[in-house]
Protein backbone atom coordinates (compact mmCIF):
# COMPACT_ATOMS: atom_id res chain seq x y z
CA UNK A 1 0.00 0.00 0.00
CA UNK A 2 0.87 3.15 -0.58
CA UNK A 3 0.46 6.15 1.35
CA UNK A 4 0.19 9.51 -0.02
CA UNK A 5 0.51 13.02 2.54
CA UNK A 6 -0.74 16.38 2.09
CA UNK A 7 -0.18 18.93 4.40
CA UNK A 8 -1.92 22.08 4.84
CA UNK A 9 -0.93 24.00 7.21
CA UNK A 10 -1.10 22.27 10.73
CA UNK A 11 -2.97 19.51 8.94
CA UNK A 12 -1.81 16.52 7.62
CA UNK A 13 -4.15 14.48 4.78
CA UNK A 14 -2.96 10.89 4.45
CA UNK A 15 -4.49 9.21 1.81
CA UNK A 16 -4.07 5.24 0.93
CA UNK A 17 -4.03 3.67 -2.05
CA UNK A 18 -5.39 0.22 -1.22
CA UNK A 19 -7.52 -1.85 1.08
CA UNK A 20 -6.73 -1.46 4.77
CA UNK A 21 -6.12 -5.15 5.62
CA UNK A 22 -4.00 -6.46 8.16
CA UNK A 23 -1.05 -6.28 6.41
CA UNK A 24 -1.30 -2.91 5.32
CA UNK A 25 -2.88 -1.81 8.87
CA UNK A 26 0.71 -1.94 9.78
CA UNK A 27 2.02 0.36 7.86
CA UNK A 28 -0.87 2.88 8.08
CA UNK A 29 -0.76 2.30 12.05
CA UNK A 30 2.97 3.74 11.65
CA UNK A 31 1.79 6.47 9.73
CA UNK A 32 -1.04 7.86 11.37
CA UNK A 33 1.06 7.47 14.75
CA UNK A 34 3.60 9.52 13.06
CA UNK A 35 0.86 12.12 12.00
CA UNK A 36 -0.33 12.73 15.39
CA UNK A 37 3.26 13.37 17.07
CA UNK A 38 3.76 16.19 14.41
CA UNK A 39 0.30 17.34 13.55
CA UNK A 40 -2.80 18.45 15.43
CA UNK A 41 -5.19 17.53 12.81
CA UNK A 42 -4.80 14.51 11.45
CA UNK A 43 -7.32 13.67 8.17
CA UNK A 44 -7.75 9.75 6.67
CA UNK A 45 -8.75 10.51 2.80
CA UNK A 46 -10.57 7.11 2.27
CA UNK A 47 -11.25 8.01 -1.49
CA UNK A 48 -9.29 5.08 -2.67
CA UNK A 49 -9.80 2.44 -0.08
CA UNK A 50 -12.43 -0.13 -1.27
CA UNK A 51 -12.10 -2.35 1.68
CA UNK A 52 -11.10 -2.42 5.61
CA UNK A 53 -10.34 -5.26 7.40
CA UNK A 54 -11.16 -5.60 12.01
CA UNK A 55 -7.22 -4.66 11.44
CA UNK A 56 -8.23 -1.33 10.25
CA UNK A 57 -10.29 -0.63 12.79
CA UNK A 58 -7.93 -1.29 15.18
CA UNK A 59 -6.09 1.38 13.34
CA UNK A 60 -8.52 4.20 13.70
CA UNK A 61 -9.28 3.18 17.59
CA UNK A 62 -5.30 3.79 18.18
CA UNK A 63 -5.12 6.73 16.52
CA UNK A 64 -8.30 8.04 18.05
CA UNK A 65 -6.60 7.55 21.83
CA UNK A 66 -3.27 8.96 20.80
CA UNK A 67 -5.11 11.93 19.22
CA UNK A 68 -7.18 12.65 22.56
CA UNK A 69 -4.01 12.09 24.58
CA UNK A 70 -1.74 14.43 22.44
CA UNK A 71 -4.77 17.19 22.40
CA UNK A 72 -5.42 16.71 18.29
CA UNK A 73 -8.34 15.50 16.05
CA UNK A 74 -8.49 12.35 13.87
CA UNK A 75 -10.84 12.93 11.09
CA UNK A 76 -12.33 10.42 8.07
CA UNK A 77 -13.54 11.68 4.63
CA UNK A 78 -14.51 10.70 1.39
CA UNK A 79 -15.61 7.46 3.46
CA UNK A 80 -16.98 4.85 1.03
CA UNK A 81 -20.66 3.88 1.87
CA UNK A 82 -19.40 0.08 2.53
CA UNK A 83 -16.94 1.17 5.13
CA UNK A 84 -19.37 3.52 6.69
CA UNK A 85 -21.92 0.89 7.55
CA UNK A 86 -19.20 -0.86 9.16
CA UNK A 87 -18.46 2.22 11.37
CA UNK A 88 -21.64 3.11 12.13
CA UNK A 89 -22.46 -0.71 12.96
CA UNK A 90 -19.49 -1.04 15.37
CA UNK A 91 -20.16 2.29 16.91
CA UNK A 92 -16.82 4.01 15.76
CA UNK A 93 -19.44 6.93 14.53
CA UNK A 94 -19.64 7.77 17.94
CA UNK A 95 -16.36 8.79 18.59
CA UNK A 96 -14.40 9.64 14.82
CA UNK A 97 -15.69 12.25 12.78
CA UNK A 98 -16.52 12.40 9.27
CA UNK A 99 -16.12 15.49 7.57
Amino acid sequence: MTIEKKIEGGTIVLVPNDKISSNSAIELEKEVVQALDEYKEVIIDFANVPYMSSAGLRVLLLGQKKAKANKASLKLTNVPDIINDVLEATGFLDFIEII
